[in-house]
């Protein structure tokens, strides 16, 4: 029999029976703040970017919300590649060992 095993990373702004805090400005909350800022940062794999958001939250929060993740990628998922890495065949792009997605927007179609 075949199993197909699918790969899902998951993050929520806080923990399970928490609120998520409205943020220092009225457009964004401190989670979406920090989600803007790291996620789509170039060559930056998804779990290492997120783990920065969670730092910052907890960090800007005086860790009052702890946003928190499940993740069985078993590849870097690259959301942004910069030009660089994309016109040299260098870096991210030339490993067999990354996941890439260069347009965020593809991500909800």
């Amino acid at each position: 029999s075949l199993i197909h095993t699918f790969r899902v990373f998951h993050g929520s702004a806080c923990k399970p029976g928490t609120v998520a805090l409205t943020g220092c400005d009225e457009k964004h909350s401190y989670f979406t703040q920090a989600l803007l800022k790291h996620l789509f940062a170039p060559d930056v794999c998804v779990t290492r970017a997120y783990r920065c958001v969670m730092s910052e939250v907890e960090r800007q929060t005086n860790f009052m919300q702890g946003p928190m993740q499940e993740n069985n990628l078993i590849e870097d998922l690259v959301l942004v590649k910069s030009h660089k890495d994309a016109n040299s065949g260098h870096g991210a792009e030339s490993s067999s060992h990354h996941a890439h997605v260069t347009d965020p927007v593809s991500l909800h179609r």
